[in-house]
């Protein structure tokens, strides 16, 4: 019941919002969202798929996930950081930069973001997903076009995203309750990664064939 008025929302929300700002702004912020999401399905190695298939998991699975993930994140957040410059000067916008720089602590937040999340998949909890969805649209929505109406300019759909997705977050961990910790398993480890690898390499193709004119334009 709340579809409708949701899409009519979020449409009438993202027109006042495309009117404020430049389109400009949504390039900037476009190049660093590109490049952190690309390079975040490397952190992640097409794990979060293989925990949603596999008939069964145990806690040393998902701190097995957790740790590389959080550790692969880091260290894609690091190399990002020290390569914001050049990643900018690419796509010849210098103001990239500082986006890129600010926006790499989605590597972190999506970790504790898509746990959970996968863990809620797995168990069918599809109403709720759509609820999270929901409300974490509609949120950054309402802080993007707050912050443009008060002349934030593209900074408003990057703080937008990061605290929509900081919320998201810390709702996902409390409702699945799930302790996570950093403990790795190598054998955890290799029975997900014959799987994952797969689903890695599909997740590649897709992002290409579906992002290459972006990447071009």
């Amino acid at each position: 019941g709340l579809k409708i008025p949701y899409e009519v929302l979020r449409f009438c929300v993202s027109i006042i919002t495309a009117r404020i700002l430049d389109p400009e702004d949504f390039g900037i912020v476009s190049i660093a969202t590109m490049v952190i999401f690309y390079a975040k399905s490397f952190a992640n190695i097409g794990f979060n798929q293989v925990l949603v298939q596999r008939k069964e998991i145990t806690d040393k699975h998902i701190n097995t996930v957790f740790t590389v993930d959080i550790i692969a994140s880091v260290v894609m957040a690091l190399l990002l950081l020290s390569s914001a410059d050049y990643i900018a000067g690419f796509f010849h916008s210098p103001e990239s930069t500082d986006v890129i720089q600010v926006m790499s602590i989605i590597f972190i937040l999506t970790t504790f973001h898509d746990l959970p999340y996968v863990l809620l998949r797995r168990d069918l909890e599809f109403r709720l997903i759509t609820t999270v969805d929901m409300v974490r649209e509609i949120l950054m929505s309402v802080i993007t076009l707050t912050m443009a109406v008060h002349g934030y300019g593209f900074w408003s759909i990057v703080y937008g995203h990061l605290i929509s997705l900081f919320i998201a977050s810390i709702y996902l961990v409390y409702r699945t309750r799930m302790p996570f910790r950093l403990a790795y398993d190598h054998n955890a480890f290799k029975q997900l990664l014959g799987v994952s690898i797969w689903s890695f390499l599909q997740l590649q193709i897709y992002f290409i064939s579906k992002r290459i004119d972006r990447i071009i334009v």
